[in-house]
Parts: C-alpha cells; sequence; structure tokens
C-alpha cells in the first residue's frame, strides 16, 4: 500500500510502519525502511561499523544510525529515490485508478470462467464510501490444478505470476487453500495494459486450465 494510499501514521493506531521499497513505490529489489509512529523504540539487533560513533562497540542511540550498521545499500537506495521522484510526478491517483480498473477487468472475467474461485476484494461500485483500498493483486485457483502448474505453464509463455502461500500461511488457513497449495497470484500495476489481461486469460484457456 505504501506509496498508493495516505497512510495513517499520526494517529495513535501504530507504533512502527514497514515498508518495502520494490513494491508500490517501484524501487529495486534490496532496499525497505519503517516508520516510528509512536515513542516506542526497537532494540537494535544487528551492531558494527555504524561509521558514526566508531570508537564505540555498541550502536548510538541517536536516529536512525541506532537501526543502521553496516554499509547501507546505495545503488538501492539511490533507485528508490528515483522511483519516488517518479512517483510523485506520475501521481498515485492516476496509478491507483489504472492499477485498479486492469485488477478489476481481471477479476470481472476470471470469476465468468467454469472452476475458478477468485480471491479479491469484491466490486465496490455502488457501494457508499468509502471502497475497499486495493492494489492491484488478484489470486484464484481453478478447480483440480495445482496452482505451481498454472504457474509454470503461464512462464513458458512468458507471463510471471507467483504460485503458492506468499508468505502468508495463515491467510491461506483462513481461505481453505493452504492444502491446495496455496493460490495464484497476479499482480498488475502502472506499466500493465488491457490487452495483457486478455493475453493472460487466452493463455489460461489454451493451457487447459479452465
Amino acid at each position: 500500500m505504501a506509496g498508493l494510499y495516505p497512510l495513517p501514521l499520526r494517529d495513535g493506531l501504530i507504533d512502527a510502519y514497514v515498508f518495502s521499497g520494490h513494491k508500490s513505490l517501484y524501487g529495486p529489489y534490496g532496499v525497505a525502511g519503517f516508520v516510528l509512529a509512536s515513542e516506542w523504540r526497537p532494540k537494535p539487533i544487528l551492531f558494527g561499523g555504524t561509521g558514526t560513533v566508531s570508537e564505540s562497540v555498541v550502536m548510538p542511540e541517536a536516529l536512525p544510525s541506532a537501526y543502521e550498521p553496516g554499509s547501507h545499500n546505495v545503488w538501492a537506495i539511490a533507485g528508490l529515490k528515483a522511483a519516488l521522484e517518479w512517483l510523485q510526478e506520475t501521481g498515485r491517483e492516476a496509478i491507483v485508478a489504472h492499477t485498479s480498473a486492469l485488477a478489476g477487468q481481471l477479476r470481472d472475467e476470471l470469476e465468468r470462467l467454469p472452476g475458478v474461485q477468485v480471491h479479491a476484494p469484491p466490486d465496490g461500485r455502488g457501494a457508499a464510501p468509502p471502497r475497499p483500498r486495493w492494489c492491484g493483486i488478484v489470486s484464484f485457483t481453478v478447480e483440480g490444478i495445482r496452482p505451481q502448474a498454472i504457474e509454470a505453464a503461464l512462464g513458458a509463455r512468458g507471463i510471471a505470476v507467483r504460485a503458492g502461500l506468499h508468505c502468508a500461511p495463515w491467510a491461506h488457513r483462513w481461505l481453505g487453500t493452504l492444502e491446495k497449495g496455496g493460490t495464484v497470484r497476479v499482480s498488475v500495476g502502472w506499466f500493465n495494459q488491457a490487452a495483457e489481461v486478455e493475453t493472460l486469460l487466452g493463455y489460461l484457456g489454451d493451457i487447459g486450465t479452465v
């Protein structure tokens, strides 16, 4: 959600917000960060090489140095900075509108296919605000076919999706997909187009998954 929607960091609901740079911020792999939104301060778990208090064997107390041991991944940080500048120039409202439209198209057309169960926010059209915030991820399963088989078949055709539990086994236990190998996850974004959604749907039919 970071980069797509305003984050309520000043209303006392959370102590810390952790974000990755390579997802909705469109930065490179290898960089992340966290925002401390209250008086709570976690204890450092990594030590050494701060470069700010070299004579000390413990981490400095001043922020952010207390949480920055070792050498920084400068190239990834520079890439994230460039991504944030692009994001501000493009406008998150435009990105959200484009992404939600494509994800809605994919969700609606998948729901029409026999044997397919879609795991995504429902259509919010006509509903009173606030609508569910959506970052453009559509997960689905196909009756009788393991998600990994669909992932492999699509990958052979140049379409990258992810199959499995997506680092969230409890969520899959709640969905009832844990024992079935998880789901197929499709993530659309600013650089995708409607024609690519149609190509994906066409491939699903071609490989006999539906």
